[in-house]
């Protein structure tokens, strides 16, 4: 009787230590492998970026959409080809997600057989972005959102630290656009080249968009530039015979938007995407945590208009999504 004691109280203090190093063990463990899977399609050779944008990848993503235990999806439709993300809940198997990934894919290439084959990838933790932010509005147009969340919000997002870059998809930049008179031109003596240096060297940035043809176009992307487009036809380009020749004599100005050429997808619907990320040296639940810290003051300052999703890379590392 007298032995068994000891070892009574060696095995109380032994489970003692093992309860009060539980959490320490916890914390050590490596942070819940959460499953995302990129799938790539093209179209046949020729598909335009409307087609593809209005008609192929909503297709895919409603066969992808219901996949099982889904958390978002994302997209980018170019002209012929279609990326579509999926982020799959916390504790999703690969093997889980990637049947039902392929079981959803073979039932649209039954469908559409004309579709190229699908290229199916598992996305490494260090190859994603920490987080996708997409803004969407009913009375707002692509331009009009562009306009306010480039400087309101990727410019800030980009101070965060750990914050390498903000990626702009989908975006519609408001340009003005001065589509030249050839013959006009010819008659007076003048070249596009003319034309452009005296925009440059009265403080506009051009682009030529169009240099050929009997009417070639200039843009004018600054928003600075926009602002005051219908200033533009008074400017004296060259003075011929004492008489100044304006833009407004050889050219027919208007207001215009630019295309990036992606049109993105946040769960099925149009949106400008964001997609934040991280600097190498930073830990990925730490700059999840940091730009969730952030949001809320960044999205206070926005148009009542504008609507907003966000989903995570690592969607364990933060709050649930509201």
């Amino acid at each position: 009787m007298a032995d068994r004691a000891p070892r009574k109280t060696f095995a109380s203090l032994a489970a003692g230590l093992m309860l009060a190093a539980l959490p320490a063990l916890a914390a050590a463990q490596p942070a819940l492998r959460e499953t995302t899977i990129a799938v790539e399609i093209a179209a046949p050779q020729g598909t335009s970026l409307e087609t593809t944008a209005l008609r192929m990848t909503p297709q895919i993503e409603r066969y992808l959409g219901d996949a099982e235990r889904l958390q978002f999806m994302v997209s980018w439709s170019r002209a012929g080809r279609s990326r579509i993300v999926l982020k799959f809940k916390p504790q999703t198997s690969e093997g889980a997600a990637l049947a039902a990934v392929r079981q959803k894919l073979a039932a649209l290439g039954a469908q559409q057989p004309g579709l190229g084959p699908p290229d199916v990838a598992v996305l490494a933790a260090d190859r994603q972005p920490t987080a996708y932010l997409a803004f969407l509005s009913e009375r707002m147009s692509a331009g009009e959102i562009t306009r306010v969340i480039e400087p309101r919000v990727r410019e800030t997002l980009q101070q965060i630290v750990g914050v390498a870059r903000v990626r702009v998809s989908g975006a519609r930049r408001e340009v003005g656009r001065i589509h030249l008179d050839r013959d006009r031109l010819s008659a007076l003596g003048l070249t596009v080249d003319e034309i452009r240096a005296a925009l440059v060297q009265s403080g506009k940035e051009t682009i030529v968009e169009k240099p050929d043809g009997d009417e070639p176009s200039l843009a004018l992307p600054q928003p600075s530039d926009f602002e005051r487009i219908e200033e533009l036809g008074q400017l004296t380009i060259k003075v011929l015979n004492g008489a100044p020749v304006r833009l407004r004599d050889v050219a027919r100005i208007e207001r215009g938007v630019s295309s990036d050429g992606v049109v993105a997808h946040f769960d099925g619907q149009v949106a400008l995407l964001l997609e934040i990320e991280k600097r190498p040296e930073i830990d990925t639940a730490e700059a999840a945590r940091s730009v969730r810290a952030h949001l809320p003051g960044i999205l206070a300052q926005l148009p009542g208009a504008l609507s907003h999703k966000i989903g995570f890379s690592c969607e364990s590392c933060v709050a649930p999504r509201r």
